[in-house]
């Protein structure tokens, strides 16, 4: 039995299936199987083992166990999400009320995710620079008071703006959430007329872009352009990216947080 009480002490490890993890007791039990290293051991499964080994099933002799009968818990459960909204406050964005739109989308997805314990957080670029506007949370009066004083117009900074997007990720992987999805949603029309560094505009926007892509996140794009025409840019961002580009059926609060919805399945 020196073996059994060696894999009660040891660490677990994950499943490779997002939803499943058997990481200490914390999810429900979905079925059983032998995990190297697990110390949540499946009682019934692993009697039920070393009976169907040994037929004594049928008999009045005890069950005998072996380090070989051992079963543990599989146990499923929804791993945390981080939805991050980068945006575009540019005059560009001003237009035809959009920033308004985008504001009200935010509360929106809030409170879905208050209710589904999911996470939000919203990092905003315009002038010449970018700023966290709200970090990630789940708490609808705190992101109420953060967007009710939210500045818009200037110019477009989209590079600093994926640089503020990736600094606010890498924070959120220190922290050791688990394995938390990250869901990277910009929304721009790919254009910038701002260099955080002196730089050609366009070079540092797709420099940028590829580094998110190292980050292990979700990434889509939603193109805010008020007139459709060649997303030569906003193409080429999605591909520095490795994003899926998402074209809204009409500028709407609905539709901004139906396309949210989608990429992150369920939100």
């Amino acid at each position: 039995m020196a073996g059994w009480r060696q894999l009660r002490r040891s660490t677990v490890t994950r499943t490779a299936r997002r939803s499943e993890v058997s990481l200490g007791r914390r999810g429900r039990h979905v079925r059983s199987r032998f995990v190297q290293g697990s110390s949540d051991i499946a009682i019934v499964a692993t009697i039920t083992q070393s009976a169907l080994r040994t037929a004594a099933a049928v008999s009045e002799e005890p069950v005998e166990l072996a380090l070989e009968d051992v079963r543990h818990k599989i146990r499923s459960r929804h791993a945390p999400v981080l939805v991050l909204l980068l945006v575009d406050a540019s005059w560009s964005m001003v237009a035809e009320g959009r920033m308004e739109l985008v504001k009200g989308a935010v509360l929106d997805l809030l409170s879905r995710a208050y209710r589904r314990r999911y996470r939000v957080g919203l990092v905003t670029f315009r002038g010449s620079r970018a700023e966290l506007r709200l970090a990630p949370t789940n708490a609808v009066t705190l992101a109420r008071r953060a967007l009710s004083t939210m500045p818009v117009g200037g110019t477009t900074p989209l590079a600093s703006g994926l640089a503020m997007a990736a600094n606010v990720i890498r924070r959120e992987r220190m922290r050791g959430v688990g394995e938390q999805r990250i869901v990277l949603a910009v929304l721009s029309d790919g254009e910038s007329n701002v260099s955080t560094s002196g730089r050609d505009i366009q070079s540092e926007v797709l420099m940028w872009g590829r580094h998110v892509s190292t980050l292990g996140v979700e990434a889509i794009v939603i193109d805010t352009a008020r007139r459709r025409g060649s997303r030569e840019r906003l193409n080429a961002l999605v591909a520095a990216m490795r994003a899926r580009l998402l074209v809204p059926d009409g500028f709407t609060r609905s539709e901004l947080v139906r396309l949210v919805g989608q990429a992150t399945r369920g939100l």
